[in-house]
């Protein structure tokens, strides 16, 4: 489940949600963003996300869980095909650190084809 609504001034906001029926509980994230047209073929969107959860994961990370900052760079290949490159910082807001969730930086990348 998700949405996403965003301003004239490129200013937006997304959240998207998940339920397990093995976990019985849900796992969802708020996002703030900007779309920052650097040039003709090149977006930034920096974001700062927070992350709920509600049994989805271990019992140490109900609630409010984690505080991320990203960072999002969009390269349009041709009509139907885009290049994104990203990266993100996670800062946990539980006081203990979990195996599943700890201070992460990741970076990936993925190709978008729409019709």
């Amino acid at each position: 489940l998700g949405a996403e609504w965003v301003s004239e001034l490129g200013v937006g906001l997304a959240a998207e949600a998940v339920w397990s029926v093995d976990a019985e509980g849900w796992f969802g994230e708020g996002l703030l963003f900007y779309e920052w047209e650097l040039a003709e073929r090149l977006t930034l969107v920096p974001a700062v996300a927070l992350g709920v959860n509600q049994g989805y994961v271990d019992d140490e990370h109900d609630g409010f869980n984690h505080l991320a900052l990203q960072l999002e760079g969009i390269i349009p290949l041709s009509d139907h095909l885009e290049a994104v490159a990203y990266a993100a910082w996670v800062e946990p807001l539980d006081d203990e650190d979990g195996e599943s969730l700890r201070n992460l930086f990741w970076v990936g990348g993925s190709l978008t084809f729409t019709f």
